[in-house]
């Protein structure tokens, strides 16, 4: 079995390993990849939480990392309220 590093990876690389481990049903690898874009890409998530909430908003595999967006959206709703994409976000997603 090999390792993978994903430090020297952009939040939008890990965020696409992510998704495609789980397309490709590589189950520990998603959990791992999805443990570590949590505590890691925390910044990433908050500038890009329209687009990852677009993605996974329906996934049930997601569900960490959607509770952990709708925390950070909790805690602090400014950096989204005032991102280009808020607007785009489905009535659903909000």
């Amino acid at each position: 079995m090999g390792e993978i590093n994903l430090g020297n990876q952009s939040g939008e690389n890990i965020f696409s390993l992510l998704i495609v481990s789980d397309e490709l049903l590589l189950e520990e690898l998603f959990q791992y990849i999805q443990n570590y874009f949590v505590e890691k890409e925390i910044g990433w998530i908050q500038q890009n939480f329209a687009l990852v909430m677009k993605i996974i908003f329906n996934l049930s595999n997601y569900e960490k990392l959607q509770r952990h967006c709708i925390a950070s959206f909790c805690k602090v709703p400014l950096p989204i309220f005032s991102s280009n994409d808020f607007l785009s976000l489905d009535k659903d997603i909000l």
